[in-house]
């Protein structure tokens, strides 16, 4: 540059951080302080967003789902909208990583923000210039859109419950009334009362009504409170016993299309493969509505599911008499189309039938049961004895084996009787004792090896 004094070495460039220092204190001479002035703007939009929210939760409410229940085997679990990405992916990943999943990406995805702008010192700011971590990013929000959408339109894993609002009022009354401290359902509960697993196959909707209205009346020694009922509570109460081990009706066949089509992969009381799940109770976890839909077609039941569809195998009325026959499993006995066969270690051994003179189960044993012991030990199973037939007063009780076959003597039902068992109340608890005719009859047909005659 020429000037009077000739030529002159033009003025160093400024860098682009001496531009923005200069830049930056030139606005802030003219702005406003961050402090009070930034400070109260935050304060103020922050108390008008408080404000609202407030207000829509005093005038709308939030929204809240139905009351927990630990015996449902129809719920369908489901997180908030903005961790469904996260649930759905877990459906992807085998069970040994899902830590990794859970855990491990998230915790990553955070690490990776945190290192980003030590990482990225390009002072470029416009997306199309920074093509990494622009692609990155539309990578990831297309990932997480995917799963949200899957999770979103994923068939349900338990189809909707098809329980009555009256059963569903009875199971609520269940739980509130705290049943579960002396009832157990399917090994959950308490043993101080009979198990209700299966009362469905044991008492009919009237007993049941009767019961609940004067538990007294109908067995003058239980320890059960009368409990105070509106009418409509003790006919939901009902209908929802009446759902736990209803007898389900299943055609000879059905045992045998499980067989043919379903034993190479799950097994039955020890029989079958080991490739799918064991069903043996398979009747205490799932529902008759969801075992029909299952087999129909596993897939719009379980996404993922390596099971083939039996809707095109098998007609509607072999997929409802399988579904019926799996619902009758329950792991404590064989279905009724598959009668268990007895075993020296567990029943005696029955003989042909009774000398003469010598006292009969049939006869005289399960009369004098009858007469003075089943209000207690019948279908309310107190002290877990029910003796009603003679299956059960071989195999139940909490102090089993109450009968040793072949010795009364250390048989604790004829040493109850007789009202010297240790441990033990003199039975009839309260009652008019049996004769002695009767107690030395049972005694006996203990000696005698205690047969089923």
């Amino acid at each position: 540059m020429q000037g009077n004094g000739g030529w002159r070495r033009p003025p160093p460039q400024k860098s682009r951080k001496e531009e923005y220092e200069e830049h930056y204190h030139e606005a802030k001479d003219r702005g406003e302080s961050f402090f009070p002035y930034h400070i109260f703007h935050d304060a103020f939009a922050s108390l008008v967003v408080v404000g609202v929210i407030l207000a829509l939760a005093i005038i709308v409410g939030a929204e809240t789902g139905p009351m927990a229940d630990p015996t449902t085997t129809t719920y369908n679990p489901r997180p908030e909208w903005y961790f469904l990405f996260l649930f759905e992916a877990l459906k992807y990943t085998p069970p040994s990583l899902e830590i990794l999943v859970t855990v491990g990406f998230p915790a990553l995805a955070v690490l990776v923000l945190l290192a980003i702008p030590f990482i990225d010192r390009s002072s470029q700011r416009h997306p199309l210039r920074r093509p990494l971590a622009t692609g990155l990013g539309i990578v990831v929000v297309l990932g997480i859109a995917f799963l949200t959408y899957r999770g979103f339109t994923s068939p349900l894993v338990n189809p909707p419950s098809d329980e009555t609002p009256a059963v569903a009022m009875g199971k609520r009354i269940y739980r509130e009334l705290g049943c579960t401290y002396c009832h157990s359902i399917n090994g959950e509960g308490g043993a101080v009362g009979p198990d209700l697993s299966n009362v469905a196959s044991k008492l009919d909707k009237q007993a049941l009504l009767a019961y609940l209205a004067s538990p007294g009346a109908m067995i003058p020694l239980t320890m059960h409170p009368k409990l105070q009922f509106t009418s409509e509570e003790v006919q939901g109460l009902s209908d929802y016993l009446l759902t736990l081990g209803a007898p389900v009706t299943f055609s000879a066949e059905a045992p045998a299309l499980f067989g043919t089509n379903c034993s190479v992969c799950h097994a039955v009381n020890g029989s079958g493969g080991n490739v799918g799940p064991d069903l043996s109770k398979v009747g205490t976890y799932r529902s008759l509505a969801w075992l029909t839909a299952f087999i129909k077609n596993p897939a719009s039941v379980l996404a993922g599911s390596r099971m083939p569809a039996f809707q095109d195998k098998l007609s509607e009325s072999q997929i409802n008499d399988v579904a019926d026959y799996l619902f009758s499993l329950r792991g404590n006995a064989l279905p009724p189309a598959a009668s268990p066969t007895p075993t020296p270690s567990s029943t005696p051994v029955s003989s042909p039938g009774p000398a003469q003179g010598q006292p009969s189960y049939a006869r005289n044993v399960q009369p004098i049961f009858d007469k003075g012991c089943t209000a207690c030990h019948g279908a309310a199973a107190m002290g877990g004895l029910n003796l009603t037939s003679y299956k059960l007063a071989m195999t139940t009780g909490n102090h089993k084996p109450m009968i040793t076959p072949g010795n009364a003597a250390t048989s604790i039902l004829f040493q109850a009787l007789r009202g010297k068992a240790v441990g033990v109340s003199p039975m009839p608890l309260g009652g008019a004792p049996l004769s002695d005719e009767d107690v030395a009859m049972i005694g006996r047909w203990i000696e005698r090896g205690a047969p089923e005659d």
